[in-house]
């Protein structure tokens, strides 16, 4: 629960006794962050890089989380993908 409090004042809150993220009250279908950005992309053209993911595919929204890699890799907030 204490990996996921950081992105609760963007509206994503974890559920730890279900294992479920939701955005702004609507069931996450994905999440992704990527912590540390390395510089390159995967094959779908997402940053590559160490990275928290979690969702349900019974969710309804795919989220994203913001980062400054400019700036130590700062969380900004979190978008809808």
């Amino acid at each position: 629960a204490a990996l996921y409090s950081v992105y609760a004042p963007y509206g994503l809150t974890y559920d730890a006794a279900n294992d479920k993220l939701y955005y702004r009250g609507e069931l996450v279908r994905s999440f992704l962050d990527v912590l540390e950005w390395d510089g390159t992309y995967t094959n779908n053209g997402q940053l590559g890089g160490a990275r928290r993911q979690l969702g349900d595919p019974t969710g309804t929204v795919d989220v994203e989380a913001v980062r400054d890699y400019q700036n130590g890799n700062q969380l900004t907030g979190v978008k809808l993908r």
